[in-house]
């Protein structure tokens, strides 16, 4: 984020905006077969950060991803118990536990448990999800492949 950003004046909230994290009625930014990515603030408020909940059915995965410059980020499980997979390293999280890690190293959200999992995610608004759009296609075919 660029300095200037950091002493910018954001526009006032004109009112509370109450937010149902567990809404499909949220913006949807990214789906693959069991897992999707939602928008969890209005994006026009969005400025500095934005949060997103990410939501994996039993069993679900996100492909390895990694945005292509560093983007520290924070995530916390809200319920299910999910493998995060960050680079080499692997870690077992359970509802309520958190990781901050770096979104340039390759990573990769597993749903270990028997339900549907969800995870909360706030990170700088600079965030590109589409940068990966080729990574993600490449994924779906190769998963395609599997099941078939």
């Amino acid at each position: 984020m660029p300095i200037g950003d950091v002493f910018k004046e954001q526009p006032k909230i004109q009112e509370p905006v109450l937010i149902d994290l567990q809404s499909n009625q949220n913006p949807l930014a990214m789906h693959w077969q069991h897992a999707c990515l939602r928008h969890v603030l209005p994006q026009q408020d969005a400025q500095q950060f934005t949060m997103m909940n990410l939501t994996l059915d039993p069993g679900g995965e996100t492909p390895v991803r990694c945005c292509r410059r560093p983007i520290n980020s924070v995530s916390v499980v809200l319920e299910g118990t999910i493998q995060m997979k960050i680079g080499d390293q692997s870690f077992l999280l359970n509802k309520m536990e958190a990781v901050y890690f770096d979104l340039s190293q390759p990573h990769q959200w597993i749903n270990m448990g028997d339900g549907p999992a969800q995870i909360l995610r706030i990170h700088p608004y600079v965030f590109h999800l589409f940068e990966q759009e080729e990574e993600d296609l490449i994924y779906r075919r190769r998963k395609k492949g599997q099941s078939g």
